[in-house]
């Protein structure tokens, strides 16, 4: 297996753990001492996996993704999905 497949397997990885609310398999893929900013808690520094572990968990319990309710405006429901056109690796 090449660098690239290997990266794009890892990613793919990481992501289903976070939409299957997975929180084992989020931990596996994701470094204890994780420090970043959230687009939707700007301006505050999220710092370790105790903010994502609460995420997932309450995603699981509502049955959600992110916490967002899984259905448009109307009320019909669909799928939450990641598009991954075009991914392109850099070492």
């Amino acid at each position: 297996m090449n660098n690239d497949q290997e990266i794009l397997n890892f990613l793919f990885r990481h992501l289903g753990s976070i939409f299957d609310k997975d929180i084992s398999n989020y931990h596996q893929t994701t470094s204890a001492d994780l420090t970043l900013y959230e687009w939707f808690v700007t301006p505050h520094r999220v710092v370790g996996l105790d903010f994502h572990d609460f995420m997932i968990n309450e995603s699981a319990r509502r049955g959600t993704i992110f916490g967002v309710e899984n259905s448009d405006i109307s009320g019909d429901t669909g799928t939450t999905r990641f598009d991954s056109n075009a991914i392109a690796t850099q070492l």
